[in-house]
């Protein structure tokens, strides 16, 4: 199941929060995935690739693109545009999608491992929320049961963004609008040690994902999917 927006809730930029690939890419892919759809005719949507330095995205024609190239398509009203990465642990998450009209984007992984070597993998949905919708302060639910945090992953709208831990403790400096890991987002625990909420801040607009980690962090019999944590 994944958050439902309705149409007049949708926006013209997002930052997708797909989490990475967990197969090798040889014998199998479980690949991340974003899908931009069209919600009026002739919009025009342009792809800046983000994700890690393993990311490269093949579209039908066989033309490859990597971090930080653009692609351009024109939506009409019901058409989707699908993209997804391939590479051994290759990740879409940071791309930016930016459009002339409000989109519906929804993203996500066939399989994922989280964090990424840790079994069992699940698959992933959740539609993204529009960059105008982006807060300053969240606060990170603990998941029933669990021994340790969720993963978390921050997203920052603008440049040189400070992020917090409980208003104390500086975890990360996002210095992109989108990108790679650790330029125009990053990824932690939403605590460090036991599994305790978490408010989680910034000195700019950000948007924070939840993921449930797989089995085998702690053996509590639950398997990863990623959440929408809403701001205050």
């Amino acid at each position: 199941g994944f958050l439902a927006l309705p149409v007049n809730k949708c926006g013209n930029q997002y930052i997708i929060s797909s989490y990475r690939e967990t197969a090798d890419f040889t014998s199998q892919s479980l690949t991340p995935y974003a899908s931009v759809i069209g919600l009026s005719d002739s919009t025009t949507v342009t792809f800046h690739i983000g994700g890690n330095k393993s990311t490269t995205v093949r579209i039908s024609s066989g033309e490859k693109y990597n971090t930080y190239d653009s692609m351009v398509v024109t939506l009409n009203k019901g058409d989707y545009w699908l993209i997804a990465s391939e590479g051994n642990q290759s990740d879409i998450g940071g791309s930016f999608v930016d459009a002339n009209k409000p989109v519906a984007v929804v993203s996500g992984t066939h399989c994922s491992y989280v964090p990424v070597s840790i079994s069992a993998c699940d698959y992933l949905i959740e539609q993204e929320l529009p960059t105008n919708f982006w807060g300053e302060k969240y606060y990170v639910s603990n998941i029933a049961d669990r021994k340790k945090s969720s993963i978390i992953r921050i997203f920052a709208m603008e440049p040189n963004t400070n992020i917090l831990r409980n208003d104390s403790m500086e975890i990360g400096y996002i210095t992109k609008k989108f990108g790679i890991e650790n330029e125009g987002w990053i990824e932690t625990r939403a605590s460090t040690d036991t599994n305790r909420p978490a408010m989680i801040s910034a000195t700019k607009p950000i948007n924070v994902m939840q993921y449930n980690q797989g089995l085998s962090d702690d053996n509590v019999p639950s398997d990863p999917f990623q959440m929408t944590v809403l701001p205050s």
